[in-house]
Formats: C-alpha cells, structure tokens, sequence
C-alpha cells in the first residue's frame, strides 16, 4: 500500500508540469478529478492514520497488563530460585557457624568463587 502510495505521489508530481504545459490546469474537470483524488487521498490518510492509533492502543494495553520489567524480575527470581535449590548444601555450609559480619563475608567469597568459574 505504501508502494502504490508513493507512486501515485509521484505520478501527480510529474503531472503538476504537463497540466500547466497542455492548459489542462485550466479545464474544470481536470480540477475536478484533482479535488476528488484530493479528497480520497485525505480520507485514506486519516483511516491509516486511525488504524495505527487502534494498533498502539491495544499493544499499550498489552504492554500495561504485561510489563516487561516485571517478566524480566520474574524470570531472575525463577532461575535464581532454581539456583538456590541447586546449591542448597554448599550455601548452608557457607553460613554455618557464622556470626552476621562473618557470614557476609564468606558469602561474598563464594559469589567472587562462582564469578571466576
């Protein structure tokens, strides 16, 4: 549809020159027919137009009742979970017998352990 747009565009382009050349700018019908294709392209233009709003509301919808963010967090909380499950002995070796400081610390070690793997 674009395509034949711009072709029609550019035939009424090249038709502005040969209407003045051959005087039909001056006939009443050849006004005519350009003040209808006027109209029609102007009708057709705002019904696109129309069309592409509808299209965005409904993926804003879509977007607002499905925030990607929110997927993006769900899916790290499901793997980190999964993660958790995995390593579940090792981590409680790591807090074990630990005071608060200690335990931080040694978390952190095993996060710097699983960063070089």
């Amino acid at each position: 549809m674009r395509r034949l747009n711009g072709w029609l565009t550019l035939l009424w382009l090249v038709m502005i020159p040969i209407s003045v050349a051959t005087g039909w700018i001056h006939s009443v019908t050849y006004v005519a027919v350009l003040s209808l294709w006027a109209l029609v392209a102007g009708h057709w233009a705002a019904w696109v137009a129309g069309r592409v709003e509808v299209a965005q509301a409904v993926e804003n919808a879509r977007r607002a009742s499905d925030p990607l963010e929110e997927r993006i967090v769900h899916h790290f909380l499901k793997e980190l979970g999964e993660y958790l499950r995995g390593h579940a002995e090792e981590l409680e070796d790591i807090v074990s017998g630990h005071s608060g400081e200690e335990m931080v610390e040694a978390v952190q070690e095993a996060a710097q352990r699983t960063a070089m793997m």
